[in-house]
């Protein structure tokens, strides 16, 4: 996320697709214990809990939508307008 954050440009906008974080559909939390097992990926489940919203505020970033559709999370993030350094200067 520091990445996005450093190459977006101020007032950009980045989309995020990534698979359910635990509690984002709560009836569907024992495929994460599932998951690994089932198809030999023994790192989802450090993979499905972080926060991406508090990760991309810690970054400067702000999500602003989030959804959910089947197995996957989308979320938009934005890099406030307000941190577009000073590209030039007008003299008088």
């Amino acid at each position: 996320m520091g990445e996005i954050a450093r190459v977006l440009r101020p007032g950009g906008l980045f989309v995020l697709v990534e698979s359910l974080q635990r509690g984002d559909r709560p009836g569907l939390d024992g495929l994460f214990d599932l998951f690994p097992v089932a198809f030999h990926e023994p790192d989802f489940a450090d993979d499905a809990k972080p926060d991406l919203a508090g990760l991309a505020a810690t970054h400067g970033l702000a999500a602003e939508e989030t959804t959910t559709a089947y197995l996957s999370k989308v979320m938009t993030v934005r890099k406030p307008p307000e941190s577009m350094p000073v590209l030039y200067s007008r003299m008088i």
